[in-house]
């Protein structure tokens, strides 16, 4: 008996956050705290940036190499300015999601409003995954929240 042909099966959705955005932050506290309130410490602490930018990305293939090696094929590029290239990478099982973590220093690339769109951008196998961010969608409070 042959084999059936059937649909082809489905990739999972490829989920790019740029994870270290102030929003995210908040969020992640509230869903931390269940059904407590945070605290304003925890609030204040989350409102904190960090040194890194940080995205996250999920639905990518399984991997056969360290996810500490992805940091070499992952850049944040601005027109006009040369790209940086993370710093560090990492992996964390989330769910029934693989998330892969990308941290750039905030140091090595200043972000202004100005510039517009800041692409994310990474090489995994042969894959090669892209993302622009549009810094007038990133505004919180009035202000750049990355």
């Amino acid at each position: 008996m042959a084999p059936t042909a059937g649909a082809p099966e489905q990739a999972p959705p490829l989920t790019i956050v740029w994870a270290s955005a102030l929003p995210v932050r908040l969020a992640i506290l509230k869903l931390r705290s269940g059904p407590n309130t945070p605290t304003q410490e925890q609030v204040e602490s989350a409102r904190k940036a960090s040194e890194y930018y940080v995205i996250a990305v999920s639905g990518l293939p399984a991997l056969d190499t360290d996810p500490k090696t992805l940091s070499d094929k992952a850049f944040l590029a601005i027109k006009g300015k040369p790209q940086e290239k993370a710093a560090e990478s990492s992996y964390r099982k989330i769910g029934a999601s693989d998330v892969y973590f990308f941290r750039f220093r905030r140091d090595g690339l200043a972000i202004a409003a100005s510039d517009k769109e800041v692409e994310f951008k990474v090489s995994v196998g042969s894959v090669q995954v892209k993302r622009k961010f549009s810094l007038r969608d990133m505004q919180y409070e009035g202000n750049l929240a990355l």
